[in-house]
């Protein structure tokens, strides 16, 4: 607990949940893969894109052809891009560039797996129709 909190208040200066080193250890790789990256400053974190997004219109973006995630990840793109046009506080700007890099990344995923890397993981174990 103590060691949750010093990496909270002394390192997690990205919008991010971090994960010290000693408990990523005992996480299985699989897993790992999956729910974690590590950031460019060594810290491991939790990647909010990686099980997915979808919002509220799910159902009938699937009717309409559109994939749900996908349309979420470009919903966020123009949130951050909206943020960063009115932000003029450095640090809060830096914060908000973060986030465009992890969502850049994810949508990169995306378009290579077709599927959010929870769901990409996951296609070998759903039974064949």
């Amino acid at each position: 607990m103590l060691r949750a909190y010093a990496l909270e208040s002394k390192v997690a200066v990205y919008p991010r949940i971090v994960v010290d080193e000693s408990l990523v250890a005992q996480i299985n790789q699989n897993y790992q893969k999956i729910f974690l990256r590590k950031d460019t400053d060594g810290m491991w974190f939790l990647d909010p894109f990686s099980v997915g997004i979808r919002g509220n219109d799910t159902d009938s973006l699937l009717e309409d052809g559109y994939d749900p995630h996908e349309e979420a990840l470009k919903a966020v793109h123009v949130e951050i891009a909206n943020a960063l046009k009115n932000l003029t506080d450095a640090g809060q700007r830096v914060k908000w560039m973060w986030l465009q890099t992890q969502l850049a990344i994810a949508e990169s995923d995306f378009h290579r797996e077709g599927q959010p890397r929870y769901w990409a993981s996951m296609k070998d174990r759903w039974p064949k129709k």
